[in-house]
């Protein structure tokens, strides 16, 4: 079964940043996310759709 969300900490490792660089993304509004009261979760198809678009060069 897919993944319909992904926790802070795996869409970090997908992109092989730091967790706090990914909530800094999130702060920003630079990354897809749901915010569940304090809780942050990154719905997958977006992430994968917005990771795909930032794509530059090459």
């Amino acid at each position: 079964m897919e993944q319909t969300v992904l926790t802070v900490k795996e869409a970090a490792a997908i992109m092989r940043i730091s967790t706090s660089s990914m909530y800094q993304l999130i702060r920003e509004n630079k990354a897809p996310h749901i915010s569940i009261g304090k809780r942050r979760v990154i719905p997958a198809a977006p992430f994968y759709a917005w990771l795909n678009a930032s794509v530059q060069g090459g």
